[in-house]
C-alpha cells in the first residue's frame, strides 16, 4: 500500500504534465520542405529591380521562377520538376498542421515586419505584409 505522500506527488505530478502537455505547441514537421525558403504551386515570381537574395532552395511547380538566377539563390532552384512537387506537398502539410493549431497570439497589424516572434502560433486575419525584417526568436530551444 502507497503512502499518502506518495499518492499525492503523484497527482501533482500527474496535473502538472496534464497541464503542460495541454499547453505544449509542437512544431509540425517539416519535410522535404525544410531546405526550402519559397514554395510556388504556380510559379515564383521575383519583382524586377529588387535585391532579392534567398538563402536556401526555391521551388515552383508548374511555371520556372521568374525573375531569380542562381546568384540570387543560395541552394539552387528546383522548376518544374519531381523535386519542387514534393517541396509544395510538404509546405502544404505544414500548412494544414500550422492551420489547424490553436493560435497563441492574434496579430491586428497588417505590417508583419520590424517585430520579433517567440515560438507559438499567430493568427492573422486579413491580408499582411513584410516591408522589413522579421525574427524569429525560438528563446534557444532547438524545437521551436
Amino acid at each position: 500500500m502507497t503512502s499518502f505522500l506518495s499518492r499525492a506527488l503523484l497527482l501533482v505530478l500527474g496535473l502538472w504534465l496534464v497541464a503542460f502537455g495541454v499547453n505544449a505547441q509542437q512544431a509540425p514537421t517539416l519535410g522535404a520542405f525544410y531546405d526550402y525558403n519559397v514554395v510556388g504551386g504556380d510559379r515564383v515570381f521575383n519583382q524586377s529591380n529588387t535585391n532579392t537574395i534567398v538563402r536556401a532552395k526555391v521551388a515552383s511547380v508548374r511555371r520556372p521562377a521568374q525573375n531569380l538566377n542562381a546568384a540570387d539563390v543560395w541552394r539552387g532552384i528546383e522548376n518544374v520538376n519531381a523535386a519542387a512537387n514534393t517541396a509544395l506537398t510538404a509546405a502544404t502539410s505544414v500548412y494544414n498542421t500550422a492551420a489547424a493549431a490553436t493560435p497563441t497570439a492574434t496579430l491586428n497589424n497588417p505590417e508583419l515586419g520590424g517585430r520579433t516572434y517567440t515560438s507559438g502560433v499567430y493568427l492573422f486575419n486579413g491580408n499582411a505584409t513584410v516591408t522589413s525584417d522579421i525574427t524569429l526568436d525560438g528563446n534557444n530551444n532547438p524545437n521551436a
